[in-house]
């Protein structure tokens, strides 16, 4: 008996603790969207990858082959561990610029096109060391316990062990300690990079490691990549690069420790991960305030000061306009994107909200801006358009103008008279160009390309238009070239190589362009008539986004704070400037012994090795690789719901995210049934199809009095036609999707079923149309400002032996601002018709809190709510609890129900009191806390308790 107790009590926590790791694993599952379906796909099979990308892209896919190939063992070797062949996937349609490693299914997605603001290394180039870095973390996870995990789930284990117990400071740290140790340049090296840490240590404080890692809405916390490449970089040169090998080694061996990965770092340190952080910080601290006090700042400037200079706020590229007022963009903690006019008096007035955007430089004339901003294609999320973006700022009509249609357009620069722009264009082929257009018509004049195809980043005009000079990207780093309009020649001024150029800026005898020479971002010159560079700013934190008045005296930029991007103004003294051969840099330097830690630098692939000329390439037939089985489990899993139940699961999903299937099998120990299921859904046509089937028994309950229970053998087939479009345009996000549904379900007897028990085919066709309409959202925000959503659904049961007649179901959201900032009023209505049926199709609005669905004819209900934050108290206790915010709800609920003639009424009010916190250092943000309800028709009051974990932070 006591063995039996054992063993139970041993089965119960292996399915609580599987129940945990699957939470984890299923929020690895990344599925960002699909591709235009009539591209094309191949493949190149390498012995350690496989790359899969459509044929227009062979060029940059037949480098990736060959960087991935040439870092293999480099960005291998200080984690000790050579990983098994993993797929990379190429999308070169989006305009975002990104990419990311996930392990359930195991891959890795490159977008292809550059951004604007990179550094001087080759896009795939930096790809290949960063995410491969993340491929060797994860793959390093396969061993010990996590591989006994492995065989019990799949690869979903690895991602759960990984969302679990490795940090993300760890894993996007690391990533960037590799990218700059094995290159020559890197984030680790830009002065920009470790800005945001540096002034908040030296102008605020040093944080808490939990308010470091978590972050917080009182303050600017910067990422976890920013605090994951100190903390990295400063064990590796205090101790060893060991250390993070041994402790992910700790973390896959002993996942049933709770913090497996500080014990590695404790066992190798003698440090807790806090006392490691505590320790860095200090460190670079001392080190920083020595840098401080060895930069002489510029004693001239001028910097505008708002009323607000308590809440985070950046005001990034200013620019005059021709009335010499200021337009910049606003950002920030409290704000979402907005174009301020800055007034005499430090006066602002936002003037325009604009839409989804990576903000990377503004031009403006004759008060006219203009911008780039994403397009997203109405279907496929792989396709992201980036558009040229006009706005008149002394007009009161608050009209954009987009000037451009269905084009991947970057860095846009008005002519000095405004009568065209210039802007970097990314072509099919992955070839690149300047694109210049009319300023009024957005007609093209003319495509500029480079005979090598260099990358070109943020032209600016020079005074008559007939040149422009851009910063040219190649293998050898950055320079500046001047570029002949009518001829299309590009002649290389100035050469900067690995130390990073951005954002040029021409006068009548200069080029002004941000730079890292003193080790702090500054605004440097370039002098044409005799190539001599000069310091033009020198500041504490950074200067960026240079721009001149109208008479070429007064430069303006954005100066960086621990309280945001600052709007600053200096005249231009050439007799204060100090010449680049005088320039030092004493910056902090984490790379130098990094460096020395590897195998060499293996980028650029000037001359590919054997292993990359052995590759094979071949095509990638969609219609063959619809089905890639990687995750399973001894349970029964249901990932839409976080059900986790007694069975067997089979997952699928292929690798360029179109077929996603599903295999379970359901076992009710209490009812001893068991339900046999299966789904497949394709996502690589206009309209998504998707077919499900199952195949069980039931129990049902004798209705004839004697309350016995009976088996009975039911078959469901569900088939939908869905299309989902994203409709977003400007600064509300938009998305509507309509759904054809066709449910069938047959019952059958068996041997115990009762005589009176109807058998047969019950159909059911459903038909439903949702659409909803947010604006952008700040940090703070609660919900959006302004936001309307909806749902018209009708279902029918046309056929069959079982009549459900007809329902109709409406619903709308609104969403309102509150009387304070972050304030929020939520107003939901809906109503619920079932008519002419013999059965009631099931309820689909939520009835008000406190009340359980009931069986209505007709309903109809209104909830109302009003958040609002209260507090952030950034309050943690020692390793089990930080919490960042502290929230309220108001709401009344009211409800009316119609059974066969007969009116209930639902009628409930009250408050919750939730607060946002992190428990026990575990990553993914939990909503915790209570609701007192009020029932006003018999006053009552009932207490719950509400608990959430966002899993899909993780």
């Amino acid at each position: 008996m006591k063995k039996n107790n054992a063993f139970r009590r041993i089965v119960i926590l292996l399915f609580f603790y599987l129940t945990i790791i699957f939470n984890a694993a299923y929020s690895q599952y990344v599925e960002t969207g699909q591709d235009p379906s009539h591209l094309r796909w191949k493949q190149i099979v390498t012995k350690d990858f496989q790359i899969i990308y459509p044929v227009e892209i062979e060029e940059e896919a037949i480098r990736t082959s060959r960087s991935l190939e040439k870092v293999y063992l480099y960005v291998s070797y200080t984690l000790n561990h050579e990983p098994k062949k993993i797929s990379v996937i190429l999308h070169p349609q989006s305009s975002v610029s990104n990419a990311f490693v996930v392990w359930a299914p195991k891959r890795a997605e490159f977008y292809t096109i550059p951004d604007q603001d990179i550094y001087p290394q080759n896009w795939i180039d930096q790809l290949a060391l960063h995410e491969f870095r993340h491929v060797v973390q994860l793959d390093k996870l396969n061993q010990g316990l996590t591989k006994i995990l492995y065989f019990l789930l799949g690869q979903q284990a690895i991602g759960a062990v990984a969302g679990l117990y490795l940090p993300l400071w760890f894993l996007e740290g690391d990533a960037v300690v590799t990218e700059t140790a094995l290159s020559h340049t890197g984030r680790g090296r830009l002065p920009e990079f470790t800005m945001p840490l540096r002034s908040q240590v030296l102008q605020r404080k040093i944080y808490s490691y939990e308010k470091a890692y978590f972050g917080s809405y009182r303050d600017f916390v910067p990422n976890y990549y920013y605090l994951g490449y100190q903390l990295v970089g400063y064990t590796r040169n205090k101790y060893s690069p060991s250390v993070w090998s041994k402790s992910v080694d700790n973390a896959a061996r002993r996942a049933y420790n709770p913090m497996p990965f500080n014990q590695g770092i404790k066992r190798t340190t003698g440090l807790s991960k806090w006392k490691l952080y505590d320790s860095c910080m200090y460190f670079l601290r001392d080190q920083w305030r020595f840098q401080k006090d060895s930069t002489i700042l510029s004693g001239n400037l001028d910097t505008i000061q708002f009323n607000d200079t308590k809440t985070f706020t950046n005001y990034r590229f200013p620019q005059y306009l021709s009335d010499g007022k200021i337009v910049a963009l606003k950002s920030g903690l409290g704000d979402i994107q907005q174009y301020v006019l800055i007034k005499p008096g430090n006066k602002e007035k936002t003037i325009f909200v604009p839409g989804y955007f990576n903000p990377q430089i503004l031009s403006a004339s004759h008060n006219k801006i203009v911008w780039a901003e994403y397009g997203f294609d109405k279907r496929w999320s792989n396709r992201i358009y980036s558009n040229l973006i006009v706005f008149n700022a002394d007009k009161r009509s608050n009209k954009r103008i987009k000037l451009t249609r269905r084009k991947h357009l970057f860095a846009p620069a008005f002519s000095k008279d405004g009568s065209m722009i210039a802007a970097v264009e990314a072509k099919q082929y992955g070839k690149y160009c300047v694109s210049i257009f009319e300023a009024q018509s957005g007609k093209l004049i003319k495509e500029i390309y480079h005979p090598e195809n260099d990358y070109p980043i943020m032209p600016a005009w020079n005074n008559d238009g007939s040149k422009l000079y851009a910063i040219m990207l190649d293998d050898d780093g950055k320079r500046i070239d001047e570029i002949s309009i009518s001829t299309s020649e590009f002649k290389t001024v100035f050469r900067s190589g690995y130390k990073d150029i951005s954002q040029p800026l021409v006068s009548s005898n200069h080029i002004f362009f941000r730079s890292v020479y003193s080790g702090i971002d500054n605004i440097y010159a370039f002098r044409l008539n005799d190539s001599s560079v000069f310091q033009v700013t020198s500041v504490s934190y950074g200067a960026f986004d240079p721009c001149l008045n109208s008479t070429q005296d007064t430069l303006l930029f954005s100066s960086y704070t621990a309280n945001g991007y600052q709007i600053s103004s200096m005249p231009l003294d050439t007799t204060t400037w100090i010449s680049l051969s005088d320039v030092k840099d004493q910056s902090v330097k984490l790379y130098p012994e990094l460096v020395k830690q590897e195998l060499g630098i293996p980028l650029p692939v000037l001359n590919p090795d054997s292993a990359a000329e052995e590759s094979i390439i071949k095509k990638y037939r969609k219609g063959t690789h619809l089905f890639y089985l990687h995750s399973w489990a001894p349970l029964y899993i249901n990932a839409n719901t976080y059900e986790v139940n007694s069975g067997v699961t089979l997952f699928s999903q292929n690798k360029l995210s179109t077929a996603i299937s599903k295999l379970a099998y359901l076992y009710n120990y209490s009812d001893r049934t068991g339900t046999a299921e299966g789904s497949f859904v394709y996502k690589g046509w206009f309209p998504v199809w998707s077919i499900a089937a199952s195949r069980g028994q039931r129990l049902g309950l004798d209705t004839t009095g004697n309350d016995a229970v009976f088996k009975f053998q039911e078959d469901k087939l569900a088939l939908s036609v869905s299309v989902p479009l994203n409709l977003t345009r400007g600064k509300y996000g938009q998305v509507i999707t309509s759904t054809i549904y066709n449910y069938t379900s047959n019952y059958y007897r068996n041997s115990e079923t009762p005589d009176y028990f109807k058998t047969g085919v019950k159909n059911i066709f459903e038909y439903d149309l949702r659409g909803s309409r947010y604006l952008k959202m700040a940090p703070r925000d609660l919900l959006p400002k302004w936001g309307q959503s909806f749902r018209l659904n009708y279902r029918q049961s046309p056929f069959g032996k079982f009549d459900y007649g007809n329902s109709f179901v409406g619903q709308a959201a609104l969403l309102f601002p509150g009387i304070l900032k972050h304030h929020s009023i939520r107003i939901d209505i809906g109503r619920q018709i079932n008519e002419n049926g013999s059965y009631i199709f099931s309820n689909y609005l939520l009835y008000p809190r406190g009340y359980f669905s009931q069986v209505n004819q007709k309903f109809s209900r209104i909830i109302s709510e009003y958040r609002l934050p209260l507090c952030y108290p950034d309050w943690k206790v020692g390793p089990v609890l930080y919490l960042k915010r502290i929230k309220a709800l108001l709401f009344y609920d009211y409800g009316e129900g119609k059974y066969k003639g007969n009116s209930r009424y639902y009628n409930s009010t009250g408050v919750e009191l939730t607060g946002d916190m992190h428990l026990f250092n575990f990553v993914a943000p939990i909503e915790l806390g209570a609701r007192g309800i009020y029932f006003p028709d018999d006053q009552s009051v009932s207490v719950e308790f509400l608990f959430n974990i966002n899993f899909s932070a993780l």
